[in-house]
């Protein structure tokens, strides 16, 4: 049994096994999240990284949508590293505007829409691979929604990805509470006080910013 296989179990948490790869994958996102709290450019490395462990784990477990997620993360990244390294030196923080807010707003709550049902009747397009309509599939997509906006604003760095990142923490860890899936409601609230963290760190670098 490889490192990468899922079934290679590091130890059991709350009556859930969890796999070596798991668990280096959440620690790689962990700390790709807090590089990105402190404004730090590692945060794309890292993030990179986690991506195509996430990548892994999504193909063994046939989590197919997620796989998507994953490429779009690692092109967004790839665009993050370019963009913060040849603004280096100045580590600006700034916000959007708000016509882009209500045009951003705007786009989630249509993405949900679209996607959800997509994802609601994706198992009638391919019942071979899908037994059945997927669970809370707007939640979900709601979720992946925000996390697509997150993922753009950081790499301009726009102090309201953390704004989106605290709403999909919070929605995310709700969701895998009800359905019992409390480790990774415990990942969620981690990444949720990292998020708080980094919207009243990111808040106060852009007053220091303004006041220079």
């Amino acid at each position: 049994m490889h490192f990468f296989d899922i079934k290679n179990i590091a130890f059991t948490a709350l009556g859930l096994p969890v796999s070596y790869l798991e668990l280096v994958t959440f620690l790689f996102g962990l700390l790709s999240t807090y590089l990105a709290s402190r404004n730090n450019i590692l945060n794309w490395p890292t993030g990179i990284i986690n991506a195509v462990l996430y990548f892994i784990v999504c193909i063994q477990i046939r989590l197919y949508i997620e796989l998507f997620m994953q490429v779009y993360i690692l092109i967004v990244s790839g665009y993050g590293w370019r963009n913060w390294k040849t603004t280096r030196g100045e580590n600006i923080i700034t916000t959007i505007s708000i016509r882009n807010r209500i045009i951003l707003a705007a786009s989630i709550i249509i993405g949900t829409i679209a996607f959800g049902f997509f994802a609601e009747n994706l198992y009638l397009l391919l019942p071979s691979i899908f037994v059945g309509p997927a669970p809370d599939a707007f939640i979900n997509s709601f979720i992946m929604m925000v996390s697509i906006a997150a993922f753009l604003l950081l790499a301009k760095r726009k102090l309201e990805c953390w704004i989106l990142w605290i709403t999909g923490s919070v929605v995310g860890a709700a969701l895998t509470f009800k359905n019992h899936y409390y480790f990774l409601s415990i990942e969620y609230i981690i990444f949720l006080g990292l998020a708080l963290y980094a919207l009243y760190y990111w808040n106060r670098q852009m007053k220091n910013e303004q006041d220079q």
